[in-house]
């Protein structure tokens, strides 16, 4: 065993109960701890799969290991080229092949931070050395981002845009800025969320050597059981990576069903657009609660919320569960030790999360033992 492995901190995935539950109580559940859709895919994708799984005559061999279809209906829908495309079995692993083919031990990785920390693990694992930039009020720094590349002479630098858990968006101008000043770097720029920020700098990767952009059919398209991402980079980077990559691991089922998804690109649209209502909601009601909770703008299908203390947040998590409402508690550093992130849901989904939060506070002002 790697002796560093042992001192290396796994990304929490914290609870998944809803998989211990029967189906009765699921159905009482909201599960809004993981950023997936709450609504399923486009039924495209349930009419392929059911089709591809009454014809069965494929169970026997391995995965198509280049779709050339689906590579080119992500090129149409990203209007990129082909040849700047691949795909791979989930954003996540696309990320350990990116890791794998740039980073050696004792390399210096800069995240941008706080942010989504499977990065962070899985570059550690490969035995880099881990910087972070970031500023006590959890807002993109340009500035402080050059001085610490500057500083730290990273390899590779994460950002992940929109920012998971912050929300923010990232200028794309800003991007372009950092990645042109400074071409020895690798910037690796995590799409996961930009269906619902509606920008990208995909567009660049001709522009930029340096530039790679994961992205995912995880959260818009609501294929997050499916496992399905896809790197977009300059060709000479896609070819490098494609060397190392197990062509094999993405299912027929998973390839097929991304297929589907694109094919009905106004489902997709409809449900983002649907999320920014219902966050917008959701944000207006949150702020008509007086010193319990701050509650940060978003340009994703989350948002980031802060508690008063970190005792009190404590207890709103319980108190949401109680109400079979499932939120994500970010603990992952001291930055956030009064944080909550909530995924937005339906208009519906989201007045019922916003009335239960409201009785908390209302519980919390009346000093009940909550």
């Amino acid at each position: 065993m790697k002796g560093y492995v042992n001192n290396i901190k796994p990304y929490d995935v914290l609870s998944h109960d809803i998989w211990g539950m029967d189906q009765a109580e699921k159905e009482k559940c909201l599960k809004l701890d993981w950023n997936e859709s709450t609504i399923p895919p486009s039924p495209n994708v349930y009419n392929r799969l059911k089709d591809l799984a009454q014809r069965g005559d494929f169970y026997q061999w391995y995965p198509c290991t280049h779709n050339l279809k689906l590579i080119t209906d992500i090129s149409r829908y990203m209007n990129v080229d082909k040849k700047n495309i691949q795909v791979f079995a989930s954003s996540d692993v696309l990320q350990e092949y990116v890791v794998r083919c740039w980073i050696k031990r004792e390399d210096n990785v800069l995240i941008v931070w706080p942010t989504y920390d499977n990065f962070r693990a899985t570059a550690e694992f490969a035995g880099a050395n881990i910087y972070y930039s970031l500023t006590q009020d959890l807002r993109f720094d340009a500035r402080q981002l050059q001085k610490d590349i500057e500083s730290s002479k990273p390899q590779m630098v994460y950002i992940c845009n929109p920012n998971n858990p912050t929300g923010e968006q990232i200028d794309k101008n800003i991007i372009e800025d950092i990645v042109k000043k400074n071409k020895s770097v690798l910037f690796l720029i995590d799409e996961a969320y930009a269906e619902f920020s509606g920008k990208t700098v995909a567009d660049l990767v001709d522009k930029y050597e340096n530039l790679l952009v994961s992205r995912t059919f995880s959260k818009a398209f609501a294929l997050a059981n499916f496992r399905i991402g896809y790197l977009i980079s300059s060709d000479s980077n896609i070819e490098m990576v494609s060397r190392v990559r197990n062509a094999k691991n993405i299912t027929t089922f998973s390839q097929e069903a991304a297929i589907a998804a694109l094919e009905d690109l106004e489902y997709m649209e409809s449900h983002v657009r649907d999320v920014k209502i219902a966050r917008e909601f959701f944000i207006g009601e949150l702020k008509s609660v007086p010193n319990i909770l701050d509650v940060y703008p978003s340009e994703t299908n989350f948002v980031l919320i802060r508690l008063k203390s970190a005792g009190l947040k404590q207890k709103f998590l319980c108190f949401m569960k109680e109400n079979n409402i499932y939120i994500r508690d970010l603990r992952q550093n001291v930055l956030l030790e009064h944080f909550v992130r909530i995924t937005i849901g339906s208009l519906e989904q989201m007045k019922k999360v916003s009335k239960i939060i409201k009785e908390f506070c209302s519980l919390y002002h009346e000093g009940s033992s909550i």
